[in-house]
This record gives C-alpha cells, sequence and structure tokens, in this order.
C-alpha cells in the first residue's frame, strides 16, 4: 500500500535508536516513510526512508567549549536580552552571525551524504533575542526569514535538499513573509 501523503514522518528525540530493525518494521507498517532526527545526523540503518537532519539548535558550533569561546569573542551574535547577550540563541538580525551558521551548516551538511531534507529550527527554548534590530520584527517573520535565505543560499552546493522549516514554540505563529525555496 502506498501512502496518500508523499511524506509521512516521525521525530525520535534523544537519538534513542536501540532496536532499530523493529523501529524501522513499525514505521514501514505505518507507512511512515521519514526520519526526522536531531542534530546528531541519522543512523547509517536507517535506510528505506527519506533521510531528514534537524538542525535543533541552530548554532555556530559543535560544543559547549567553542560556544563559550564564540560568545567571548562575538558576543553581538547571540540572543542580546535585558542588555545581556545569552548562548542559548543567536541574533538573527546579525549579518556575521548569519554567515558563521552558514558556514557551519555548510559544513555539517557536507558531512551528511544522502541527507534529503534539513529541518532548521531555533534552540529548544524562548530566550529570542531582543536586540533593537530584531524587535522591529516578530519572532516568526526573522525565524521564516532565516530559513528562506539559508534555503536560498544553501541550494546552489546541495541542489537536491529539500528545506524544511517548523513552527514551534514563540516562532509558531504566521509569519508575514511567504516562504520560499523549501520546495521539494
Amino acid at each position: 500500500m502506498k501512502p496518500q501523503i508523499r511524506y509521512r514522518g516521525i521525530h525520535m528525540t534523544g537519538d534513542r535508536w536501540h532496536k532499530i530493525q523493529e523501529f524501522n518494521t513499525w514505521m514501514s507498517r505505518n507507512l511512515i516513510n521519514m526520519h526526522r532526527h536531531g542534530c546528531s545526523g541519522f543512523p547509517d540503518d536507517a535506510r528505506g526512508f527519506y533521510k531528514m537532519w534537524s538542525a535543533h539548535c541552530l548554532h555556530f558550533n559543535n560544543g559547549k567549549q567553542q560556544r563559550d569561546e564564540l560568545m567571548a569573542a562575538h558576543p553581538d551574535w547571540f540572543a542580546e536580552r535585558a542588555g545581556k547577550r545569552w548562548p542559548s540563541q543567536a541574533c538573527l538580525s546579525s549579518e556575521e552571525a548569519y554567515q558563521a551558521l552558514l558556514k557551519n551548516f555548510t559544513a555539517r551538511l557536507e558531512k551528511m551524504p544522502g541527507l534529503e531534507f534539513c529541518s532548521f529550527l531555533l534552540g529548544d527554548n524562548q530566550n529570542y533575542c531582543q536586540c533593537a534590530k530584531c524587535r522591529e520584527k516578530s519572532v516568526s517573520d526573522l525565524y521564516f526569514g532565516l530559513c528562506n535565505r539559508l534555503a536560498k543560499d544553501l541550494r546552489p552546493k546541495f541542489p537536491t535538499l529539500g528545506f524544511v522549516p517548523c513552527a514551534y514554540q514563540g516562532y509558531g505563529e504566521v509569519p508575514s513573509l511567504p516562504v520560499k525555496g523549501m520546495a521539494f
């Protein structure tokens, strides 16, 4: 039987990949054809399903030490709240922060051949930047604007990769801008 919906997926949190064969069998029986994984990527034995990496951190690096070093060197790349910079979110209005994010995503995507979809999400909190420039737009417009731009800038290097935004937490409201470049 073929599902009526082209992509039907599930998101596994915490990278809990014990009993993967049983899980794959369950997915097949339930017409689920997409794995959506956390920041570590997807397991090698997820064959037969569309592979989707969920960048549910949207940071510039792969570890706390690097984040702390970047925070010390470039505090303006991080969210401002009540006049103080916080490492839990990026400043979505900073051009330098965007270029660092783009470089990080490019490097990480190059390490995942066979990846079919990429989902960009902000950090799993609502400590969104409140700098003067970020306050000019809604969190949804900032987030979906970032997704549009990342998809446009990554598309030349990854022409077959599908980009998947996610309305979640404080950026769940409908954005005022169209979401472009996300087509599969």
